[in-house]
């Protein structure tokens, strides 16, 4: 296992090396007018005026810019009068092309969700849009502005059969091995099942809940409509998440990945940006109610710091100390090209929780609670799931010893589209450009 001061070295050399490419994606995001970001990236990209970014590496930019997901606030910034100069025409023609595509993309994706959620409401099924053009609209007030590749949907638990039986009636998949009982037994260690559409390839994630069945179980589709408003998109009104929920549930869901994508933590600046002080009021006791202070206050820092969102003292000063070392990790790796070893990012996102029982719960769910990959290799009747208890912890234990079992081959492989994996396993690629944005950071 590589030793962290390596990994640190190797981190500040791609990070030194990228930092004309860091400080141009800092700029593109930050919500500050007429400053680019604060002294706390100085880690991550170096100084930086807002034309002066130093040796840009146009070369890799878009693939860069697409791995975090931020090409349309890229582009956008070019595209200012006082702009960056220097960019190559071939990659500003590459970048709109891009975003041009990202903004069909988004409209056909934006109307298939208000036909979706129309159709369920119409049957009486209550659902909510999470993230995608719902969070464009309301966070960055443009849909062209995010990108996101899926449809995020909750539903309250009671009405998942429901929902879930409909969507298979309009075409939507599960492309795995599940079956219905294999799908309940999920419920209690799980959050969402994929679905993609067989025509579209629309892939819509169904929740029941926005976290894990371990700590902020209390996220579940109940807490959804206790925190609902109403957003427009395409001149339809559709419930929402509020501000402070909605703060809340980016900050636990960034946290949940490390961070590692700057349009996470963008999307949790937009949102402290366009919010009313007021909009956010008890946003603290939310977190607090979910187990999620730590994990709002890092996504709070991490937005103001790099961002330069509105400062809120009263959600990140409780948490100061425990958070301060988690921020600067995420700013080490953010622009280091480099994939944190696996048990890093358990080690990460367990510090991330609040309570003791919290990380002890996190790392029983990672290590023995079922995933997807166990129900799918063994299908268990409901009076014998008690032995995915055993089967997950032996399947690991094999993957990594490399044995030559069923279990240890199809740990091995990726996950299939519209699979997650789950911590402890190989992590998925589900954003298109993944793997082409570490590889470009990994190659300067």
């Amino acid at each position: 296992m590589e030793k962290r001061g390596e990994h640190q070295q190797r981190a500040a050399y791609a990070a030194g090396a990228l930092r004309g490419l860091a400080s141009l994606l800092l700029d593109a995001c930050s919500v500050r007018e007429g400053r680019v970001r604060d002294s706390t990236a100085e880690g991550a990209a170096g100084e930086s005026t807002a034309r002066a970014h130093g040796e840009v590496d146009w070369a890799r930019l878009l693939d860069i810019s697409r791995f975090h997901s931020v090409t349309p606030l890229v582009a956008r910034r070019l595209a200012e009068p006082s702009g960056v100069e220097g960019a190559p025409g071939a990659v500003l023609a590459a970048v709109r092309a891009h975003c041009d595509a990202n903004a069909l993309r988004n409209v056909m994706l934006a109307r298939q969700l208000t036909e979706i959620l129309g159709e369920l409401a119409a049957r009486g099924v209550e659902a909510m849009p999470i993230k995608g053009p719902a969070l464009a609209v309301s966070a960055y007030g443009d849909l062209a502005l995010r990108e996101f590749g899926d449809l995020d949907i909750v539903v309250r638990q009671s009405s998942f059969d429901r929902a879930r039986e409909l969507l298979g009636q309009w075409g939507y998949r599960s492309q795995g091995a599940l079956t219905g009982a294999g799908e309940r037994a999920l419920r209690r260690s799980d959050h969402h099942i994929a679905l993609v559409h067989e025509a579209t390839k629309v892939k819509v994630e169904l929740h029941w809940s926005l976290d894990n069945g371990r700590p902020g179980r209390i996220l579940d589709g109940d807490w959804v409509w206790r925190n609902a408003r109403t957003v427009s998109l395409l001149g339809r009104e559709l419930p929402a998440l509020s501000s402070a929920a909605s703060l809340v549930y980016l900050c636990v869901h960034g946290a949940k990945h490390g961070f590692v994508k700057l349009g996470w933590i963008r999307d949790i600046a937009g949102v402290l940006a366009v919010s009313p002080k007021g909009d956010l009021e008890g946003v603290a006791e939310l977190a607090a109610a979910a187990d999620a202070r730590r994990r709002l206050a890092l996504g709070v820092r991490l937005a103001c710091g790099l961002l330069g969102a509105p400062v809120r003292s009263d959600l990140v000063v409780r948490e100061e100390r425990e958070t301060a070392s988690l921020e600067r990790e995420v700013i080490e790796g953010l622009f280091s090209g480099e994939e944190p070893p696996t048990v890093r990012q358990m080690a990460f996102q367990s510090a991330t929780l609040d309570r003791g029982r919290d990380q002890v719960g996190y790392w029983f769910h990672v290590l023995a609670a079922p995933h997807v990959v166990d129900v799918e290799l063994l299908p268990l009747p409901r009076w014998l799931r008690w032995g995915y208890y055993i089967l997950r912890p032996a399947r690991l234990v094999a993957s990594r010893v490399g044995a030559r079992l069923p279990w240890g081959a199809r740990a091995a492989r990726p996950p299939r589209s519209g699979e997650r994996a789950a911590p402890g396993e190989v992590p998925p690629s589900n954003e298109i450009h993944e793997t082409e944005g570490r590889a470009a950071m990994r190659n300067t």
